[in-house]
This record gives C-alpha cells, sequence and structure tokens, in this order.
C-alpha cells in the first residue's frame, strides 16, 4: 500500500519497539502506521490533531507514545498513540503564568523525564521556558509541578 497525506509532511517519527512510522502533516493530520519486514506501511490509525492552523507546529514524541504539540496557542496538546486519547494542558495564572501565553515551542528530555515549553513574549523578545514533569507510573502519564494538566 502507498501511503499518502493531505498536505506536506511537517514532522516524521520511527517508534523501533513498535515498528511504526508517525506522520505530522502542516494541517496536523496525525497518521500511524506499521512498518513490515517487507518495507511495506499498513495505516493503522488517522486522526486531525486540533490546534492552531496557519501556524508552524513543533512536536514532540515522548517515550515513543505520547505525542506533544505547541501550535501558537495557550496549552499543549497531547496524543496518547497506545491509548487513542488526547490530553489539553493549560498553565494557570496562580502559579505565575500570564494570561494570553502562547506556546510555540516544546522539547522533551528523557535523561531527566521532563518536557519544556516556552513561549516567545513580544514585549520582551526571549524566551521563557517552562518546565512540567512528567512521570510514567503504570504505562500511563501523571503530572507534578505546577501546571494543570486534564487527563
Amino acid at each position: 500500500m502507498a501511503a499518502s497525506t493531505d498536505s506536506s509532511i511537517q514532522m516524521l517519527f520511527y517508534i523501533e519497539k513498535r515498528e511504526a512510522l508517525v506522520v505530522v502533516t502542516e494541517n496536523l493530520l496525525l497518521s500511524l502506521y506499521l512498518v513490515t519486514p517487507e518495507g511495506e506501511v499498513e495505516e493503522m490509525m488517522k486522526v486531525k490533531l486540533s490546534g492552531k492552523t496557519g501556524h508552524h507546529a513543533d512536536i514532540a514524541l515522548i517515550e515513543g507514545s505520547l505525542l506533544v504539540t505547541a501550535t501558537g496557542e495557550s496549552a499543549l496538546r497531547f496524543w496518547d498513540l497506545d491509548r487513542g486519547e488526547n490530553y489539553v494542558l493549560s498553565p494557570e495564572e496562580k502559579f505565575g503564568f500570564e494570561k494570553g501565553e502562547n506556546i510555540n515551542c516544546v522539547s522533551y528530555c528523557k535523561a531527566k523525564g521532563e518536557i519544556s515549553w516556552a513561549d516567545i513574549r513580544e514585549k520582551e523578545n526571549q524566551l521563557q521556558p517552562l518546565l512540567l514533569q512528567l512521570q510514567n507510573d503504570d504505562g500511563g502519564y501523571s503530572k507534578t509541578g505546577n501546571s494543570n494538566i486534564n487527563m
């Protein structure tokens, strides 16, 4: 089977433990493909991710199963590839975040088990990194730190 997309590929991940490809297009269409030993691909899932359109999405893959996107909104969006569930993390003002902060980039540090994200504020013209620690207890993720995650 030949794989096709609705727009240009923005991010491509290979998950070795699952022998799978994760493809995210510029239109935020997520596709998950299993790769056969012969090099053929079989589509397992296709879903339209939520997010701000017309803005470059920054995307990270956490532990081969949790996709996180930053699309210039005031929240991070997560997609659990194993469970087919999605989550939204919205920083709260009571923890020092300003209303209207737009998260533009995200990254994951496997060694520390942390994700960090930043918003570029026009008034300060600098990155403001914020940290959230994720723990993988029984195959799921839980939040520690100063943000609110709705799971």
